[in-house]
């Protein structure tokens, strides 16, 4: 017989991955703007600028890609878990569209790709309403 979910660990992990998302959204927030004022003409980035990015950018895809696997690796209670795989589905897309977005920056010609960075930001909004709405089906669920 398989093991029950164990409620607290879910909601732990999916309380987690939400809080480190948000916060981490925010640290990445200016340099997301920076990036893309310098797409649109606005501000130039000096190597300095690229540097601290890609630093940063990296930080981000690396806690995205642990939250992506924790969300999957976590046993869902039984009355969430097609929510719970549209959830993980969605953060995923998220995560590759952060991948795409640092990817779009080309770190040694201090370059970004505008095409690849807008389709990337729209990767990650869409992806994000996604998760967000699980989430709030997934909490609605089970209080």
């Amino acid at each position: 017989m398989a093991k029950r979910a164990n409620l607290g660990i879910y909601m732990r992990t999916l309380s987690q991955v939400i809080d480190t998302t948000e916060q981490m959204g925010e640290r990445l927030n200016p340099y997301f703007e920076d990036v893309k004022a310098q797409t649109q003409g606005q501000k130039e980035l000096t190597a300095e600028d690229f540097a601290t990015i890609q630093k940063n950018f990296h930080d981000g895809v690396v806690l995205y890609e642990a939250n992506a696997k924790g969300l999957a690796e976590v046993q869902a209670p039984i009355q969430v878990i097609g929510m719970h795989k549209l959830l993980v589905a969605a953060y995923r897309d998220f995560y590759q569209g952060c991948v795409q977005m640092d990817a779009s920056l080309d770190y040694q010609a201090h370059s970004v790709d505008q095409a690849t960075f807008e389709a990337a930001e729209d990767q990650q909004t869409q992806a994000m309403d996604k998760v967000s709405s699980q989430v709030q089906r997934i909490l609605r669920k089970l209080m």
